[in-house]
């Protein structure tokens, strides 16, 4: 687990009004039309549903990576989410965020974005 304090962006104002009240109304919005499980309303996270999406490290495939299965209503919503510029430029803080703490790691760590950069930028940062 990693905890960090990245302060803010630059603007706050227009952060909150360009990508935190968007976010929010996203989720809010496009999570009525999830059905959640009983495993997912109630986690170790909090007393919140939450549901995830993309490769799970062992879980979903007896110890293999692999991608998690979604209802087709979380699908859905899931997707949306990761096609709405908010959560994209949310995303693109807490990358940039994670960049500046370990650049090593983060660069070896995203394998199909960054594999071209490796060999002579990871290289000089790192080694």
């Amino acid at each position: 687990m990693i905890a960090c304090i990245g302060g803010t962006p630059k603007d706050v104002a227009r952060w909150t009004s360009e990508v935190v009240e968007p976010l929010e109304k996203a989720i809010e919005e496009g999570s009525r039309g999830v059905k959640f499980s009983k495993k997912e309303k109630r986690h170790k996270r909090g007393p919140f549903a939450a549901t995830a999406i993309g490769v799970s490290h062992g879980v979903v495939r007896r110890y293999r990576p692999g991608n998690r299965r979604l209802s087709k209503g979380a699908r859905k919503f899931m997707e949306g989410l990761l096609s709405n510029p908010a959560v994209q430029c949310a995303s693109g803080f807490l990358n940039h965020m994670f960049y500046l703490l370990f650049p090593c790691r983060h660069i070896r760590g995203t394998s199909a974005t960054f594999a071209r950069l490796e060999s002579a930028l990871a290289q000089e940062l790192c080694e």
